[in-house]
């Protein structure tokens, strides 16, 4: 799922596969989040310290924002 088809679901007007393309969304972006954490914190718990490391950040949900408010 992606963010296009969750502006399109709204767009056709079908709010349920709209909502569960937010939701699939949310929660790849949820595991992506934990596992990134569990990268950063799994040194630790061999006593080293934790490697930080730059995590992009995905602009798609912006600009999905900024084509339903337009």
């Amino acid at each position: 799922m992606s963010v296009e088809e969750i502006v399109n679901n709204l767009k056709d007007g079908d709010n349920v596969a709209a909502g569960k393309a937010y939701d699939s969304v949310m929660a790849e972006k949820l595991k992506a989040a934990l596992d990134a954490k569990k990268i950063e914190l799994a040194p630790t718990m061999a006593g080293q310290a934790p490697a930080v490391e730059e995590v992009p950040v995905d602009d798609a949900a912006g600009e999905a924002q900024d084509e339903i408010n337009n």
